[in-house]
């Protein structure tokens, strides 16, 4: 039998954010909806964690999201907007965030603020780690992705070394494995 990974939200009573084309969208109640078609409960609670989060309220207020409107559909994005099988509320309570490459990383000012820094087994995944990973899921060889990173070989293989004891593997196939389950990567990003 065929085992099929169904997002939350579809066929349980919990709900997975997800963005599409930028825009907040969930899988709520067997359907997928707009974030602002959602009940009001439902808002709130993204709201009220907003609000509290002083960080990222104001890193939304200074980067000009003026509207409580705009800063809930960013907030939301950045915060939720992986597309996953593990779900963003479950009754009734926000759980943790996600990775979302949203193709900003990297280059965004509210990095690790908004859509806050990825942990895995308590470490934190750094956006070096990340582009590591994406490099590493490729088929280019170790002195290709170091001279992509623009890194001597030794620091290239410090830093693998370092990276490989925050994800607990001890090779290329088993961090893409584990990259993977944990939504680190997607398809079109191992392909060079």
């Amino acid at each position: 039998m065929t085992k099929v990974a169904i997002p939350s939200g579809l066929f349980d009573s919990n709900l997975e954010f997800f963005s599409h084309e930028s825009k907040p969208m969930a899988f709520f109640n067997g359907k997928m909806q707009c974030f602002f078609d959602l009940p009001e409960e439902i808002q709130d609670l993204v709201w009220k964690e907003l609000q509290e989060d002083e960080a990222a309220f104001l890193a939304l207020k200074y980067s000009g999201f003026k509207t409580k409107r705009e800063k809930l559909e960013k907030y939301t994005v950045c915060r939720f907007g992986g597309l996953d099988t593990t779900p963003d509320i479950v009754n009734g309570h926000l759980v943790d965030c996600e990775y979302f490459d949203c193709g900003f990383r990297g280059n965004c000012a509210m990095e690790g603020i908004v859509c806050k820094s990825i942990v895995y087994r308590g470490s934190v995944l750094t956006p070096r780690d990340m582009q590591m990973i994406r490099h590493l899921s490729s088929e280019d060889t170790i002195p290709v992705i170091a001279e992509k990173m623009q890194m001597c070989i030794n620091s290239f293989e410090t830093h693998k070394k370092e990276l490989f004891s925050k994800l607990n593997v001890l090779s290329r196939p088993r961090l893409v494995a584990v990259a993977f389950i944990h939504n680190l990567l997607k398809p079109s990003l191992c392909i060079s």
